[in-house]
């Protein structure tokens, strides 16, 4: 929990200096490997909750769109006609001299034009506010103001978490005879992970359903387990 007690730290902390108005912290990592759900972790730690008195979470999925990450703020409070200039301006309503936290969840690409006004009416925010980012991509998190010492690189597991990760799945209510006999081989699938829990948690699934040590080396051999190429295909709602 090393990654989320810095992120919370960097979340609460208030800059004398006001060298930010409007700070952006950012969780950098390949897919599937959990920025989310750290993000997540992080979003609901008491703490947190408790320091906001706002409180935003938009999924994102692609790129960044003014309207829709205001209509996602706003919600009931949402102006009738949806007209971008009313709802920016209910937002800024919303958020003045309040301290909130949004978190923009996978973000891929970055409309300059679009980031420029949603930042200028969060702004309004009090100060303190900040902005949690989740991305693949360091050049996403600078192209939204995000200094390097508030980006936050989500490392990969060690083969050997990947495999406590898949085992703990895959051999639930196994024996341990069947479990000796699929051991190696599961070792072997745990290393094609790539470091990444996500891969570890749907192939350990897989795996489950499974019973037979020719089936475990199938799935070895399936190229579809080469991660770069498919981790898209693993539950692309995840990542």
């Amino acid at each position: 929990m090393d990654n989320m007690e810095t992120i919370i730290e960097k979340l609460m902390s208030v800059d004398g200096s006001e060298r930010l108005s409007l700070q952006v912290v950012s969780l950098i990592g390949v897919g599937g490997i959990g920025k989310t759900t750290l993000a997540q972790l992080t979003y609901n730690d008491v703490r947190v909750q408790e320091y906001f008195e706002l409180k935003f979470w938009i999924c994102v999925s692609h790129s960044i769109d003014t309207a829709e990450i205001a209509k996602g703020i706003l919600k009931g409070a949402c102006p009738r006609g949806g007209q971008l200039d009313s709802m920016l301006e209910s937002l800024k309503e919303m958020i003045s001299e309040r301290k909130f936290i949004l978190v923009l969840d996978n973000v891929w690409e970055v409309n300059l034009s679009q980031w420029d006004t949603l930042k200028n009416i969060l702004r309004f925010g009090c100060h303190g506010s900040k902005i949690l980012l989740t991305t693949r991509n360091k050049r996403v998190a600078r192209m939204l103001d995000c200094l390097q010492e508030d980006i936050q690189d989500i490392g990969v597991l060690p083969d050997e978490d990947c495999w406590q990760i898949l085992s703990s799945i895959a051999f639930f209510g196994r024996r341990e005879p069947e479990r000796a006999k699929l051991w190696d081989t599961g070792k072997c699938i745990a290393s094609t992970c790539d470091g990444l829990p996500l891969a570890a948690r749907v192939l350990g699934i897989l795996l489950r359903f499974k019973s037979s040590l020719e089936e475990w080396k199938n799935v070895m051999t399936n190229e579809i387990w080469e991660l770069h190429d498919a981790e898209v295909d693993l539950y692309p709602h995840l990542f």
